[in-house]
């Protein structure tokens, strides 16, 4: 399914890399779309380009620190043993304002036969002096509408194919791991994932999304406690402090979405077989909250999502999340 989209990025990045030296950044919502189109460029370049004139950086997680650039000022000061050589930086968004700044210099005078992909899922993490000297390029992704249909054609079930639409908002590589019959639960088998994907981080993401998506409606439909949502709160703010807490902030805000979009299906008295979350379904036909209500908090959320890379304090965001989801199921009492 994603091979004719991965070939139209492929051409996009083609084009904007034909004469070097070039700095390009691709935004793409989807890392697997974005791994998957920048593997199809280089290997499009193997007639003059060798393995050991690539340079990849960063794993779309961990900060991406100024000992990284200096291997970067080591790759280009050797020429290439074809004619080419490339750096990626992978989740350019995690690069420290140290490194970026180290950055200015190579993207601004790179040797004439180097290309740079600053690879990103959000443009304006990337300081304005770097965004200023890179060719923009914003990748495809899949239509969700035709992922639902390649899932019809595999033969799952309506059931199936919803699950699989709810992980794949976070991840579509999802869509290529699994086969009729082995969606349960929304648990992954382990012999299912690819080899750069660690099984065991894959379900402690899924996991969590199930937590998030509980954690939502037990709160908006007015069950949780003040007590008991502060004390949620406590625990997992320290996680926020860590590397990975504005991804997982993310991934909440994105679980929250589709949750209010959900609600709002229902208020409007939509086809509820448009809903992602059915377990929820009776729960959403009893609610009482206001849809004006409802749809202020979506664009909120939205907007959050935007501002979330690097730009807000991840604890302080998550605690207006918490605070506003929990008045609003006060409200619906």
């Amino acid at each position: 399914m994603f091979e004719k989209i991965v070939e139209e990025n492929r051409f996009k990045i083609n084009d904007m890399m034909k004469k070097l030296p070039v700095s390009i950044g691709l935004i793409c919502s989807d890392v697997h779309i974005m791994k998957k189109s920048i593997d199809s460029f280089l290997k499009s370049r193997s007639d003059v380009l060798e393995a050991n004139d690539v340079l990849s950086l960063g794993n779309w997680e961990d900060m991406i620190r100024i000992n990284s650039v200096r291997e970067i000022e080591n790759m280009v000061s050797i020429h290439p043993l074809k004619k080419e050589k490339y750096i990626v930086i992978n989740g350019a968004e995690q690069l420290t304002i140290e490194s970026l700044n180290a950055l200015l210099k190579i993207v601004e005078e790179p040797p004439n036969f180097v290309g740079i992909i600053f690879a990103t899922k959000n443009w304006y993490s990337l300081l304005p002096t770097i965004r200023s000297r890179l060719l923009k390029i914003e990748l495809k992704v899949p239509d969700m509408q035709d992922v639902i249909d390649t899932l019809k054609i595999k033969e799952f079930s309506r059931e199936e194919i919803w699950k699989i639409l709810f992980l794949a908002k976070i991840d579509l590589s999802i869509i290529e791991m699994l086969e009729p019959g082995e969606v349960e639960n929304l648990v992954i088998k382990e012999e299912l994932i690819d080899e750069n994907l660690l099984a065991q981080d894959v379900k402690v993401k899924v996991k969590r999304l199930m937590f998030f998506k509980n954690l939502f409606f037990e709160t908006i439909l007015g069950r949780m406690t003040k007590e008991k949502l502060m004390r949620f709160y406590e625990r997992f703010s320290k996680i926020l402090l860590g590397r990975t807490g504005f991804r997982i902030l993310v991934e909440l805000l994105k679980v929250f979405i589709v949750c209010l979009r959900d609600l709002l299906i229902v208020t409007e008295g939509i086809n509820p077989n448009a809903v992602y979350n059915k377990d929820f379904l009776g729960d959403m036909l009893l609610s009482k909250v206001d849809f004006d209500i409802i749809l202020k908090f979506l664009k909120e959320l939205v907007g959050y999502l935007k501002l979330s890379y690097g730009v807000v304090d991840p604890k302080l965001l998550f605690l207006r999340i918490l605070a506003q989801t929990y008045l609003i199921g006060k409200r619906g009492d």
